[in-house]
């Protein structure tokens, strides 16, 4: 086996981590044709041969998921009827990866679904990063690497300047458990949780809290803030069970100005998030970790094609 040459394809929604990713493959970027047609129909075209090439389609989904979707299917098509001998599809933050089961009766799955659609249209392997539920991927017609965060936030941690009897890992729920007793073994801290249930209406019920978090810097650590909801409500208890610091460290972050701007009067003192989407900065409250290196390095060791 030996390495192919690679094009480095980002989609109509550019952002910062698609082009450090692209530098430290040492890729060129390449950026989509796109015509609109007067009836709203488009019209893509890769601008440079991709015969013989692996081609990696870097996708970052902030808003408008299913635009995104169809624009990833065509791009992998163009692609494959080009010539493409490899092509890797990277979606940093998955689409619909919180629809991982069926809640009601007529609904679908569609993480399983947007996995098959790329591999009926040409796609080899996929890359994405935290998913919400990874076993999913067990059903996935594509081959499917799901790159954890893990150890990116046990090194952000590492730096903090507690001890580490003064850190404690909070799990807002029960599917969470899992990252942060890993988490929570890696530093030598110690962590706790709460049981969520989420009712017919939509509202969160929380019950069961779990250890003594007073006096504690307390470090909430889930995959990924959509509404908020969640990590209000355990901010939110924590706060009067007597937390001298709170902190929300979360893969997939904080989209929308509005809710940044809630987050910060709930009691959280400051909001840690990666680069996996376009999210709103504010330097003051928010601190962004670039999940460019690990993305890079898992790209580059599918480079050899048989």
């Amino acid at each position: 086996m030996k390495p192919v040459s690679r094009t480095f394809v980002i989609g109509s929604q550019p952002s910062a981590l698609a082009t450090n990713v692209a530098h430290l493959l040492g890729c060129e970027v390449t950026s989509i044709r796109a015509k609109i047609f007067d009836d709203g129909e488009t019209r893509l075209r890769l601008p440079v041969s991709v015969a013989c090439k692996e081609i990696i389609i870097f996708q970052t989904i902030t808003d408008q998921p299913d635009a995104v979707i169809f624009e990833t299917l065509r791009l992998v098509d163009a692609a494959k009827n080009s010539g493409a001998k490899a092509i890797t599809v990277v979606f940093p933050c998955y689409p619909y990866a919180r629809q991982d089961r069926i809640v009601q009766d007529g609904c679908g799955l569609p993480p399983k679904l947007v996995a098959k659609l790329l591999k009926t249209a040409g796609a080899d392997r996929q890359v994405t990063v935290e998913l919400h539920a990874p076993k999913q991927i067990d059903d996935f017609p594509l081959s499917t690497f799901n790159l954890s965060t893990e150890a990116l936030f046990a090194d952000y941690l590492r730096q903090r300047t507690e001890k580490t009897d003064e850190i404690l890992l909070f799990a807002p729920d029960r599917s969470a458990l899992p990252r942060v007793q890993s988490i929570a073994k890696a530093l030598g801290c110690d962590f706790d949780w709460v049981d969520k249930q989420r009712l017919v209406d939509g509202s969160l019920k929380l019950s069961d809290f779990h250890g003594n978090v007073r006096g504690k810097s307390v470090y909430i650590v889930d995959d990924r803030i959509d509404t908020g909801g969640t990590l209000i409500a355990v901010a939110t208890h924590l706060k009067q069970a007597g937390a001298k610091r709170i902190v929300g460290i979360v893969t997939h972050g904080v989209t929308s100005i509005a809710l940044l701007e809630h987050l910060k009067t709930t009691g959280l003192d400051r909001l840690v998030e990666t680069d996996t989407r376009n999210v709103t900065r504010d330097k003051n409250f928010v601190e962004v970790l670039s999940v460019a290196e690990l993305l890079a390095k898992k790209l580059k060791s599918l480079d050899k094609i048989d």
